[in-house]
């Protein structure tokens, strides 16, 4: 009865924010134009409040885009309809003003993507047939929603299967949280919705209370500021068709709410973040380090010159800078060290990858064989792309606000600083092993570490390599775990548990033990130690990602669901570059073989 209800009630809305805003592609109705872009850069640093904290629009409607869509723009088909329009990009705060201001375009839009036939099937829209990760309007999945949520609620208890579950709870809560967000700017919007855009500072100044959205305005707000806020809007919606006008009514809405914020240092924190999102410094990162790698290439395919590897080196530079100054504003912005979410961790992880390239780079450019350097450097911009890129498609598979507060048992400067910052740091050195050890097993393969002088002393420098490095991840990885230890006593009153996390973290640090010992003991030479370091990123990766998906132990809040495949794909390529290993040594070890070879690193 209730959800019924629900459902009548969010169908009446819908019906009256057409009403209000007109409809596209009806004869009477002219198709809107596209905000002018100082409106939309007017409207990105309106400071809102969602996800807990303050921030500024355009974050909010990244988030709410990335959710629905799981990318940051809105292609507006090629269709009369649109007018104007038709055949743009949008981008996300152009979009959320639709949203806010014009609901019956946006709800026209194909925004929210569907990957399951089945989802649309309860939908009632089963027999539209657009591909996978096709992207429907609002307007054609609003009317399934009540049967989206019942079969998500289904799925939750255990009655689906797991990837069509977490699929169908997104789209209702994308589904949902459009509904509530439509109309949000529009004073005389229907009542039900709008309710989902909190804009509005508190009365009192100073005051540590949640912000008003346009239906509070409306009834339980009589401030000054209130009334000076509605004088705003409706100048707002009546200037969409008067660009000049339009411009000063936001110009006036904008600076009247950003006056009003009671602490200063908000309004600071919500430019430093627009700040970020404009620069885009992870995206132009990944460029960064593909412009390196193009150079590297260039300079292999063509004449020995030195200026593709001054190309890659500063390329490689920038794109190291472009990570630490996004990851230093993100600490900035949250008040902690960057390692609170996974996203941060590999954001974190591949930065110390590159800056371990960059500088082993500047040491073999000194000291190492010949094409040391430019290998070195390869794999740093080679590990910089792929983090970076991997960031951001975790980042669109969450489709949920990183900068959010801190889960409780997080909440540790100190423990926070010290000990998961050096156990992402034993990431960084033991994952830069084992791409190191990659590298061995792939050339020792093409047999470009056999052969005269300057292959060996390339082997040997590896070699070096590889187990300094693993030196240094296991001196970090037990230093952090002692510390992670500490912090259970501290905060759980006990300093182990056997908690899957730390018997993870326990895992690597047995690991790198026995490739460290085998190393100095002479068990195993250069082709051993990169075997061990490249399946010590099996180890790594099942301690970092594998048990936060079991979702259970006292660190299940990092829970990662839906990494599975990825984490399997990743742990196979490592084993079989351990087998590609082991066939290489059962060749070198062939009658003839030897003879032909005689210097080819043993295991």
């Amino acid at each position: 009865m209730n959800r019924s209800r629900a459902t009548r009630r969010w169908s009446c809305a819908a019906l009256l924010a057409v009403v209000v805003s007109g409809v596209p592609g009806v004869p009477g109705v002219a198709a809107p134009a596209p905000w002018p872009a100082d409106v939309v850069a007017r409207f990105d640093g309106l400071p809102v409040q969602a996800y807990g904290r303050v921030q500024p629009l355009r974050a909010l409607a990244r988030v709410r885009l990335l959710q629905a869509s799981g990318r940051e723009s809105v292609e507006v088909p090629d269709d009369a309809r649109f007018g104007s329009l038709a055949g743009t990009r949008l981008g996300p705060t152009a979009w959320l003003l639709d949203v806010l201001l014009r609901p019956a375009l946006a709800n026209s839009y194909p925004v929210f993507v569907v990957d399951d036939a089945r989802a649309l099937e309860l939908a009632g829209i089963g027999d539209v047939q657009r591909g996978r990760r096709a992207r429907y309007a609002f307007d054609e999945l609003w009317p399934g929603v009540a049967r989206i949520e019942a079969a998500a609620a289904s799925a939750a208890r255990g009655g689906g299967g797991e990837r069509l579950g977490r699929q169908l709870a997104r789209l209702r809560d994308a589904l949902r949280d459009h509904a509530r967000l439509a109309g949000g700017l529009l004073l005389d919007g229907a009542a039900e919705t709008g309710d989902g855009l909190a804009f509005v500072p508190p009365e009192v100044p100073g005051a540590a209370a949640d912000w008003s959205d346009r239906s509070e305005l409306a009834s339980s707000r009589g401030d000054e500021l209130a009334r000076r806020v509605r004088e705003r809007l409706a100048a707002v919606a009546a200037a969409q068709d008067e660009p000049t006008a339009l411009r000063v009514a936001v110009a006036a809405l904008v600076d009247t709410l950003r006056d009003a914020v009671p602490d200063p240092g908000l309004v600071a924190s919500v430019d430093l973040e627009l700040r970020l999102l404009r620069v885009a410094p992870f995206e132009r990162a990944a460029w960064a380090f593909a412009v390196a790698l193009l150079a590297l290439l260039g300079g292999a395919l063509g004449r020995r010159a030195c200026w593709p590897g001054r190309a890659a080196a500063l390329a490689t530079g920038v794109g190291l800078m472009l990570l630490a100054w996004g990851i230093a504003v993100r600490s900035v912005l949250r008040g902690r060290p960057p390692v609170t979410t996974l996203y941060e961790s590999v954001l974190l992880v591949t930065t110390g990858c590159v800056a371990a390239g960059a500088w082993l780079a500047s040491r073999a450019r000194r000291r190492g064989p010949p094409g040391a350097a430019r290998l070195t450097l390869a794999l740093s911009a080679g590990l910089g792309a792929v983090g970076a890129l991997l960031a951001g498609r975790y980042e669109s598979f969450l489709g949920t606000d990183t900068l959010a507060p801190l889960q409780a048992v997080l909440d540790a400067d100190l423990w926070l600083s010290v000990h998961v910052t050096t156990v992402a740091l034993g990431y960084v050195a033991g994952l830069f092993a084992g791409a190191l050890g990659a590298v061995f097993v792939v050339l020792d393969a093409l047999g470009r570490l056999r052969g005269d002088e300057v292959r060996r002393a390339r082997a040997r420098w590896l070699g070096a390599a590889i187990g300094g490095t693993l030196l240094v991840a296991l001196a970090l990885t037990t230093v952090g775990t002692i510390l992670g230890g500490l912090w259970a006593q501290d905060a759980w009153g006990r300093f182990w548990g056997w908690d899957p996390k730390e018997n993870g973290a326990l895992a690597i640090v047995l690991w790198q033990l026995i490739a460290v010992h085998a190393r100095s003991a002479g068990l195993c030479r250069e082709r051993g130690i990169a075997v061990l370091a490249v399946l010590g990123n099996v180890v790594i990766a099942f301690a970092w990602w594998g048990v936060n998906l079991m979702g259970v132990g006292l660190h299940s809040y990092g829970f990662a669901t839906g990494a599975a495949d990825l984490l399997v794909a990743f742990c196979a390529s490592q084993l079989a570059l351990a087998v590609v290993a082991w066939v290489t040594a059962l060749r070198d070890e062939a009658p003839g073989a030897r003879q032909s070879t005689p210097s080819n690193p043993s295991p």
